[in-house]
Order: C-alpha cells, then structure tokens, then sequence
C-alpha cells in the first residue's frame, strides 16, 4: 500500500462513524428542530430556560395563532389567562435577558411559518442600543436546515442520541408547549412588602448604591442626545415588523420596574430612556396595528412588596396588562406621552430613600 493511500485510508476511516451519528442526531432530534419525535415520547425543554432553542419546534409544528414575547418580565403572564381574557390561542415564548433585536430573530421567523393575531412584546432596554450578539441561536431560523446540527454537536446530545434516550436531560420533562413559566406571586402591602424585599435582595453593593444615592438629590440634566442610532435600531427591529404585518394586533408593554432601582440609578440614564420612549410612542401613531401601555404613572411600583427583585413584577402587574389589552386603557399615545413621563419622573423623584435606609438600619441592629 503506498504512502497516499495509506493517508487517504487514515482520513476516510471515521467517515461512516460520522454519517451514521449525523443520522443518529437527525433521527433523535432532541429539541424538534426538524421534526416531531419519532419512536420516543413527546416532551419539550422548559421554556423558561431553553427557549431560544425550543421555540423553533413551536413555530414549525404547534398549532397556536398568538405570542406573549418578552424577556423574563414576562414570565408571569400566563398564556391561559391570555386566552380567556383575549381569544385566540397563545403561547409564552418569551427568552430570559433577550434585547429587540434578540426578539426580533425569532419573530421575524414566526411571520414567516405562520397567521398571526396578535402578539404582546415587552419593551426591554429600548433605549440601549443592543448589537446583541445572536450566534448562540440565530441558525435555528435561517433557511438553512443543516446548520441546525450545530446545536446537536455536544457529547450529551450525542450520547442521548446513540441511547435513544428518554431522559428529561436529553428531551426536556415537560408534557407541553403551552407552559406556565412562573406560577403566581403573593403580594404584600407597602410595610411588610418593604421589609421582605429587602430581607430577600439586600448585598454589599445594592446598600452602597442606596446609602450613597439618599444623601444626593435625583435630577435630571437634559442634554443632546444623538437619536439617528435609537431611531435605526427601532426601525430594523421592532417598526419593521408591525409594518411588514399588518394583519397582526401588536400589543407593546412597557415594564414596570421599582422606584428604587430609578433612584439609585443615574438621572442621565432615565433621561435617554425618557427621549427614547417618548420618540417610540409619537412614532407609533403611524401604525394602526400596534399599541403601547404603560404602568408607571400608577401606585403599583411605589410597593416593594408587588417586586420579586428591582425589575421583575409579580404576575398581578401582568394580569393588569392582560385587562388593560382587553379593556383599552393604559394606553400611551402621542397627546399623552408627555404628562405620563412627568408623573413618573415625579414618582421617582418624590421616593423616600432615607425611609428605605432606616429600615435596612433596623435590619442590621436585629442581627448584631
């Protein structure tokens, strides 16, 4: 045997071991990304956690005409309540810390594969311009069906694969698409709730932040913004779309954080939030299919006790956004826009650190 073919042997060897694992994972299809299972059970990856990936088997082969999509604000707005208080039949396909342009990969790719009703979108980081970095998922919704083998080239998928494996590592443990990705918040009023959240929240730099922000007053400087960015990133990933689909209700939320996350956060930063927004909302009257609501000019975010952490409300602020959708109240429009942001500039303003301060005193002396 000579030299070459002695190499060509050496490389072509593994050839058939490799087509029959890329068979074997195409077969196996743990997370449905080309088909539904075959000769194994029916089970989906939590939402909550995987669904950047899931939500290509969703789209493809589930039946559903309407999408609650946020990040993990919106994990307590249940699909069911959706349909019993909206119509249609929803699914919860929200992506845990997804910026617009994140969201817009995977709804870009639901136009396409199906009708939709309607669609409710939290408006996350709007004002940030996010060159999210999309790499991790975006292969699943291209044109392009064997690059979704990337995401099966890991040693656990190919070993639950060559098993045939009906583990929940391997296929997920949940029975449905359609799933409740956080279950309901108890509430507490203002006192207790203040009390509580601190209890569950409090660390070295979250007291800095707030000892240091209660000695110094909460203003806002304006100053020139450069809009030509935001007014682009709006346009490519959230204008485009409700354009481009006109027969879809797009319902947007505004998220509802707390008072005291504003506080200690700099002014300038509510600031370009507060441009961005206003900008998004007076553009919006151009579209007939699209609405926006807003919160936070209501007591609501004054308790910590209706606050898991200082950005994520509890599922009673989603079952006000579902009625507010039904009902068509809390709606942000151009002629209002403005007395909105000033009520909440206020409410930020008016929030009484130094109360949050004595607490958290009272706190430290309890466990000296």
């Amino acid at each position: 045997m000579s030299y070459k073919r002695f190499c060509l042997g050496v490389v072509l060897l593994p050839l058939p071991f490799i087509m029959f694992i890329g068979i074997m994972l195409y077969l196996y299809d743990a997370g449905q990304v080309w088909h539904k299972p075959y000769f194994r059970d029916t089970k989906f990856f939590e939402l909550r956690v995987h669904s950047r990936m899931q939500n290509k088997a969703l789209i493809d082969f589930y039946e559903f005409d309407s999408i609650i999509m946020g990040s993990s604000m919106m994990f307590g707005m249940s699909y069911k309540e959706a349909e019993e208080k909206l119509g249609g039949s929803w699914v919860n396909m929200s992506m845990s810390g997804s910026s617009m342009h994140d969201k817009a990969v995977v709804l870009e790719y639901a136009f396409k594969k199906k009708e939709i009703a309607q669609m409710i979108i939290s408006l996350d980081w709007i004002e940030v311009i996010h060159n999210s970095n999309t790499d991790s998922f975006n292969y699943l919704y291209d044109d392009r069906m064997l690059n979704n083998m990337k995401l099966y080239l890991d040693l656990n998928f190919i070993g639950c694969a060559l098993t045939w494996s009906n583990s929940p590592k391997c296929i997920g443990d949940r029975d449905s698409y359609k799933q409740i990705m956080r279950q309901n918040d108890i509430s507490l009023d203002r006192e207790q709730g203040e009390i509580k959240w601190l209890e569950n929240n409090r660390n070295e730099k979250l007291d800095s932040k707030i000892l240091e922000s209660a000695q110094k007053t909460w203003e806002i400087n304006p100053k020139h913004i450069d809009m030509k960015p935001h007014i682009n990133y709006l346009e490519n990933n959230i204008f485009s779309l409700v354009r481009d689909n006109p027969n879809t209700t797009f319902h947007f939320i505004m998220p509802t954080h707390t008072r005291l996350i504003y506080r200690i956060q700099p002014a300038s930063e509510f600031y370009v939030w507060r441009e961005v927004m206003k900008y998004f909302v007076v553009e919006s009257t151009r579209y007939s299919n699209m609405k926006i609501y807003g919160f936070d000019d209501l007591a609501y975010a004054d308790n910590l006790g209706n606050f898991i952490d200082g950005t994520h409300y509890h599922t009673s602020l989603s079952s006000m956004q579902l009625d507010s959708i039904k009902n068509n109240t809390n709606i942000l429009t151009a002629e209002n826009i403005e007395t909105y942001l000033n009520a909440m500039e206020q409410k930020i303003k008016d929030y009484d650190l130094k109360h949050i301060v004595n607490i958290m005193q009272r706190q430290d002396k309890m466990q000296q």
